[in-house]
């Protein structure tokens, strides 16, 4: 399918539904003095209203309860009918849109999900998130389609194209990262949403679940780890103050347990998203201090970012630093990408393909059968190397 940009949002086109006006006519009557019975009757005539083309790919029909006041049958016949002729491919019955009628050549989608997120997200992980969420949900009938929300001139997000997309037939939306602003957009449409978020919160009236991403998941092995291996004084490294929004800030965790902690950027200023920007500061300043302040070297090195990681191992090679004879390390690392070293790294290490496919069968489970997990938390995993 083709994809356009509608105000600086990105999707993939679909076909709109549009529900039949309540004042077009029935074109067709049921009959109890025919031999054939009411439901067979009804049928018959919806199925020659959709191939002679009065309903359209697209349309959807009538309720069962609207079309048993006009054909003047109880419900009962008219929810069969309807039942046969999704049965024979003709329509697709979707929860809270009705049956919406299919062309001959036409894919039966179970469904339809919105996945959006804000603007700036464009890393390994999210990516790889993504398409293994798209592809779990496309293998069991429903069409995906993504948005990125971005900013207009005065800072907020540009909702147009999705306020278009809300209005059409959408079974549920997948918000990728907790956004108030956005959270409190998809609250105004009666539309079902799920958060993927770090805090676990209340994600306004129609969010049906929150997916907590716990960036300390792994912290508690780090800090019992630390503390078998008598390490008195640890350095985190990330790209940004406060550490980067991929990584683990553990500084609390470790100062609680009476190890000295301190925090080292590579960057005083905004990361802009370009990874070998990360990779050359981090080898800049680390090829510094191998250099001039060896003797300082902690005991033990945390990377919150696995370029940060790349760099330093690189001016450690340079400068003769063996790992984990001079000092230990500690990385965070996504699976499939690195960072690649000599040695195997002990790494807290996160898998974005395991992780979208975990919560695309919580979401499936909600298209199915309206329940959500309330529970669900991903995050990094810790992985025992050599390098600590």
């Amino acid at each position: 399918m083709p994809r356009v940009d509608a105000g600086g949002i990105f999707l993939i086109c679909f076909a709109a539904m549009a529900k039949v006006p309540d004042d077009k006519k029935i074109p067709f009557t049921v009959t109890r003095n025919s031999g054939r019975t009411l439901v067979r009757q009804t049928v018959d005539g919806l199925r020659l209203s959709i191939l002679n083309g009065y309903y359209r790919p697209g349309d959807v029909l009538p309720t069962t309860r609207e079309l048993a006041r006009r054909l003047g049958v109880s419900t009962i016949v008219t929810e069969a009918a309807v039942k046969a002729i999704a049965a024979e491919g003709l329509t697709n019955p979707r929860p809270r849109i009705g049956s919406v009628v299919l062309g001959r050549r036409e894919r039966v989608w179970r469904g339809h999900v919105l996945f959006v997120s804000p603007e700036s997200v464009g890393f390994y992980y999210f990516n790889q998130f993504a398409d293994a969420f798209q592809g779990a949900l496309v293998e069991d009938g429903y069409l995906l389609t993504r948005f990125v929300l971005r900013r207009g001139p005065k800072g907020s997000y540009r909702f147009d194209g999705l306020d278009l997309a809300l209005q059409q037939s959408v079974d549920l939306v997948v918000l990728m990262y907790d956004t108030p602003e956005i959270e409190r957009y998809l609250s105004r449409f009666p539309v079902p949403f799920i958060v993927i978020g770090s805090r676990m919160r209340p994600c306004g009236s129609h969010c049906v679940g929150f997916v907590r991403f716990n960036r300390e998941a792994a912290v508690p092995n780090l800090v019992k780890r630390c503390l078998e291996q008598r390490v008195r004084s640890v350095w985190q490294v990330g790209f940004t103050s406060g550490a980067s929004g991929r990584s683990t800030n553990a500084l609390a965790a470790l100062r609680a347990a009476g190890i000295a902690a301190e925090e080292k950027v590579v960057l005083n200023r905004t990361f802009d998203g370009h990874p070998a920007e990360v990779q050359r500061a981090a080898l800049a300043m680390f090829s510094k201090v191998c250099a001039n302040a060896r003797d300082s070297l902690p005991d033990l090195l945390l990377a919150t970012d696995d370029y940060v990681a790349s760099g330093i191992l690189t001016a450690f090679d340079c400068f003769g630093v063996r790992v984990p004879e001079d000092v230990k390390f500690v990385c965070w690392a996504n699976a499939g990408l690195g960072p690649v070293y000599h040695k195997e790294l002990t790494r807290m290490e996160i898998s974005p393909h395991s992780q979208g496919q975990l919560v695309a069968r919580s979401a499936l489970g909600f298209l199915q059968n309206a329940r959500f997990p309330s529970d669900l938390e991903i995050g990094p995993r810790w992985m025992v190397g050599e390098t600590f």
